[in-house]
């Protein structure tokens, strides 16, 4: 996704949301191209220290109270152990995350599992909600690549893990990969709205 992309799927998630707060987004380096996909692997990998420091930043700084954090595909690599890091470094700071979604993790399913995910729930101690799909082209491609299940694809089965609640968007999204249901999709904009609003 370009940082224009990013920017546009921002302010698009804010509006049908009708999020009454400030839509902020980090945007790391990608190349936008299947055939440079492991290079965006090697960016999101580097890009997760400067994403810290952007969420200590915001989080320290910015006089925000209730924080939401969202991530997309392979950008849950980035933010699943960044926020964990920040929050194991600055535990004051967990008092402000009020939610944290992950859409489509392309993401070893087992490594979600065994390492991330229980990182994640003890050291933050927030409502953390993962969206799935088994008729998501760009994770089977992931699989094919990889040779392994990825956290955001339900095809071999849910990743369900107490602590995490999973939402399965499977049959819902119509579009040519069937990637970005989370935000062009109005029942799964109307859940996370739920969210938000009722936690």
């Amino acid at each position: 996704t370009s940082f224009a992309d990013a920017a546009k799927r921002t302010a698009q998630i804010s509006y049908d949301l009708k999020f009454d707060g400030e839509a902020v987004f980090y945007s790391w380096p990608s190349k936008e191209s299947v055939a440079e996909y492991t290079r965006d692997e090697s960016n999101i990998e580097w890009a997760q220290h400067d994403l810290e420091l952007f969420l200590t930043d915001y989080i320290s700084k910015s006089g925000a109270e209730e924080i939401y954090l969202v991530a997309h595909s392979m950008g849950n690599r980035g933010l699943t152990r960044a926020i964990t890091n920040v929050i194991k470094e600055h535990p004051e700071y967990k008092e402000k995350i009020k939610e944290i979604i992950l859409a489509a993790p392309d993401i070893d399913a087992d490594v979600f599992k065994r390492d991330i995910a229980p990182k994640m729930i003890q050291t933050i101690q927030k409502p953390i909600t993962l969206y799935v799909s088994s008729d998501d082209l760009a994770l089977k491609a992931s699989k094919e690549v990889h040779g392994y299940a990825r956290a955001g694809d339900s095809g071999d089965g849910l990743v369900v893990i107490n602590g995490i609640e999973t939402v399965d968007a499977t049959g819902i999204d119509t579009s040519f990969l069937s990637h970005s249901y989370f935000a062009d999709t109005s029942s799964i904009i109307a859940d996370i709205f739920d969210l938000i609003k009722t936690g």
